[in-house]
């Protein structure tokens, strides 16, 4: 047991017999799974492109209120895109716990 684990030796729900050894085990699946490069793939996009977009993200000024009606209606509009059944705006009324109405 690791000096700093040595006052959590009595309970047993912190299994400070085993932490040193969890964490050892997520920090070499952290390395393992990090993302590659991925963007040399794209077909329809370049790293340029994705900077600008991001850029472009982060300056949109969105109220706070209104951030997931956003992100529901980009995905709503990707899945138009991507998908042979998109899922139907009753479904990101549903997905946002009525936060919003269809109208919206």
């Amino acid at each position: 047991i690791a000096k700093h684990d040595e006052d959590d030796a009595d309970e047993p729900l912190l299994v400070s017999d085993y932490v040193t050894d969890i964490f050892q085990h997520l920090f070499n699946a952290e390395t393992r799974s990090r993302p590659r490069m991925y963007m040399d793939k794209q077909r329809d996009i370049n790293a340029k492109m994705r900077a600008i977009l991001v850029d472009w993200l982060v300056e949109v000024p969105v109220a706070r209120s209104k951030l997931q009606l956003v992100g529901v209606t980009a995905l709503l509009i990707a899945c138009k895109y991507e998908e042979i059944y998109p899922p139907e705006v009753r479904d990101c009324v549903y997905i946002t716990d009525r936060a919003y109405h269809k109208q919206e």
